[in-house]
């Protein structure tokens, strides 16, 4: 058993990465508390660093980790929002997103920027000159913008030459003497000679706690054939009430380890592939991550310490087997969970419950051609070989659609990567730029570009049903400005806007016919129009007039006056 022991967390540890970076904490606050932490599975990604929590306001000083300089910077209505990137001697980049602004000095690069390009969005990539910084030096103030679901630091670092981002916890030493929790086990049966519970089909089992990390099932799992299995549950934090994601999980069946698997790296060229190692069909349905112990053919992620036919465990005979997950955290608590496997065979079974279908290898260029609908997929498109079906609706053109509809069957609920469909439609004149590509289960719209062959292009990563639809309705603004306002006292102009339908694609505001910079926050769709009185003229009256567009070009302006 102690060997046993040995072997697993030497397989676990033996990969880590060693650092001699010594970095000062990018904020103030003690102590360090954490909202997520590095390597949390996520939608279509892992949570690329620590979401350090600000006391649930925002505008606390973020300073930089050590001396560098500012590489980069953006501003983005999603994603990081408003985000710093610094570049150290070292060979690491450190990141700081969700930002509610940037310190003078950088703050009048990125406005300079701006006017110039007349953009809102920012990306611009500087040299070591252009803004030096030194350690704790005051950067930013910590925000809630972008995709941030409130106020927070995310905090990452990253290998300079390749930008993998590295789990930060390598350069920081957080107390934690809380084990993580094993909720709940999944098993798979992996073709049509399998069996679990006698059924065909997966099997999810709540766990019991015996106290003490040490998880077990209320009874064995009966299995036959190849068998897959799942994890799922969460770390802990002192004095947090936050769920937090494992360091390391390990799967033993028998005394041998199957599957070994620790997040200290991550490639943002794979990212995406958490997809297979997650079940992606049981996240949909219950919002839960359950962690696959087996490894889909095209999943090209690199965080594997051990893999035993790809995780999968081969029934042998009818015996007693027994298997064990084990997870860390990143300070070494653990939790297990053991399984007992009744290996049996039942000839009575019924087998109907498999679906066996053609399959086409996903190593090929994919084409399905219907007149002049078409779906095409690369090599890999897929995380394995895969089935496909077309069903067309030629009923739904008299609807809302200005096409047939077509539904896309395969037996994978996403794709590695994007595969095109084209679609053929049927559009009047004064529709022609109106239409865009629906999803119609859930009625949302997928960007669109339409060719001169009457057809219209667009990329997905699921099946579904999708046709052609319009969108002649303009965006939306709601101005908490009264026309004609003093604006004497007021840093800005605040307004929301929105769009019915396929989604704001251009908003621009101008003040006496020059262009101004806008602030828009994507979750609640208010845009920040702050008054810069190296562009204003005071004193007198103003004419501010935005301009909004969506993704089918319909536009909106409007015209409102103040004083300031």
């Amino acid at each position: 058993m102690i060997q046993r022991l040995l072997l697993i967390f030497g397989l676990l540890f033996l990969t880590q990465i060693s650092v001699a970076q010594d970095f000062i904490y990018p904020m103030d606050l003690r102590p360090v508390y954490l909202s997520a932490n590095f390597g949390e599975l996520r939608p279509n990604h892992f949570h690329s660093g620590l979401d350090m929590k600000t006391e649930k306001v925002e505008g606390k000083v973020v300073r930089a980790v050590d001396t560098g300089f500012v590489s980069r910077i953006q501003i983005t209505p999603t994603g990081y929002g408003h985000v710093l990137y610094v570049d150290h001697p070292s060979g690491y980049t450190t990141v700081y997103a969700h930002l509610k602004s940037f310190e003078p000095r950088i703050d009048s690069v990125v406005k300079a920027y701006q006017y110039e390009k007349k953009t809102n969005t920012v990306n611009i990539n500087l040299k070591p000159e252009d803004l030096p910084v030194s350690r704790g030096q005051q950067i930013a103030l910590s925000g809630n913008t972008g995709s941030s679901g409130g106020p927070h630091l995310h905090f990452e670092v990253r290998k300079t030459e390749n930008q993998h981002a590295l789990n930060p916890m390598l350069f920081y030493n957080l107390k934690d003497n809380v084990a993580p929790k094993i909720l709940r086990f999944g098993v798979y049966p992996m073709d049509s000679n399998s069996f679990v519970n006698h059924k065909q089909k997966k099997q999810l089992f709540e766990t019991v706690s015996k106290g003490n990390g040490v998880f077990v099932l209320k009874e064995p799992v009966t299995v036959w054939g190849n068998i897959g299995f799942s994890v799922q549950g969460y770390d802990y934090m002192p004095e947090m009430s936050n769920v937090y994601g494992f360091y390391t999980t390990t799967l033993t069946c028998n005394n041998q380890v199957l599957y070994s698997r620790k997040i200290d790296e991550i490639d943002f060229g794979t990212t995406a592939d958490i997809n297979s190692l997650i079940d992606y069909e049981e996240r949909l349905a219950s919002k839960r991550n359950y962690e696959r112990m087996f490894k889909e053919q095209n999943n090209e992620l690199e965080i594997y310490t051990k893999l035993e036919n790809q995780g999968i465990y081969k029934t042998t005979d009818e015996e007693l087997a027994q298997c064990e997950v084990r997870v860390t955290d990143f300070v070494g608590n653990t939790a297990s969970l053991t399984v007992y496997l009744q290996q049996k065979y039942n000839d009575s079974l019924d087998v109907k419950t498999w679906k066996e279908c053609k399959k086409y290898n996903s190593a090929d260029t994919f084409t399905y051609t219907y007149e002049k609908f078409q779906f095409k997929a690369n090599p890999k498109t897929f995380f394995s070989d895969f089935s496909f079906d077309v069903k067309v609706d030629s009923s739904n053109a008299k609807k809302r659609y200005y096409s047939h509809t077509y539904r896309i069957k395969t037996d994978q609920v996403i794709f590695k990567k994007s595969a095109e469909i084209i679609i053929p439609y049927s559009l009047p004149d004064e529709l022609k730029d109106k239409g865009i590509i629906e999803n119609c289960g859930r009625k949302t719209p997928v960007m669109t570009k339409f060719d001169d062959n009457g057809c219209a292009h667009a990329f997905i990563k699921t099946g579904g049903t999708f046709g052609v639809v319009v969108d002649t309705v303009a965006p939306t603004i709601k101005m908490t400005m009264a026309d004609s306002a003093d604006m004497t006292n007021k840093p800005y102009i605040l307004f929301k806007m929105a769009d019915n339908y396929s989604g704001v694609a251009k908003y621009n505001a101008y003040i006496d016919g020059e262009w101004q910079i806008l602030d828009y926050d994507a979750k609640s769709g208010a845009v920040f129009l702050w008054f810069d009185e190296k562009h204003l003229e005071m004193g007198k009256n103003h004419v501010v007039k935005i301009v909004l567009e969506d993704l089918c070009h319909n536009v909106l302006e409007k015209e409102y006056n103040f004083y300031r």
